[in-house]
């Protein structure tokens, strides 16, 4: 996730009066991540040092909620294919990353029906669907 698009972000929890929690260390991000079979990638310590800073017991002006490290590893079992990180109006459907083969990243929406869509291609390209057209993440 660039800089400019991690501030981005930022600014629109802060304009949404979403209270920011410190973000957590990269070792603590590691960490979480290891329990669930997860390398750290770049991409993903960069991602959950801004979603860290989330206080997950709220929701943006989308009715979305992204959550805590401490509850993915709860909400997701290791080795699983796709790991769960988000969602929209309180589990109307879930937001899921999936480390694809080539070891990018695909983010999809989970209707919890067995449907899974694809979204984007990288959290870059989610957050950039969050910031611009949000309206790609609900398809």
């Amino acid at each position: 996730m660039p800089g400019n698009l991690r501030e981005l972000v930022l600014d629109k929890w802060r304009s949404e009066n979403i209270p920011l929690k410190e973000p957590l260390s990269p070792d603590k991000i590691v960490g979480y991540l290891e329990k669930l079979g997860i390398s750290a990638s770049p991409e993903l310590l960069e991602v959950y040092f801004v979603l860290s800073q989330f206080d997950e017991d709220e929701i943006d002006n989308e009715c979305l909620n992204f959550w805590s490290l401490k509850k993915v590893t709860k909400e997701n079992r290791a080795g699983a294919d796709s790991i769960r990180f988000a969602d929209f109006l309180i589990d109307s459907h879930l937001y899921t990353f999936r480390i694809e083969s080539n070891n990018s990243i695909s983010i999809y929406v989970d209707y919890l029906n067995g449907e899974k869509i694809k979204i984007a291609d990288s959290f870059a390209s989610f957050f950039r669907l969050y910031l611009h057209d949000v309206k790609k993440l609900f398809p």
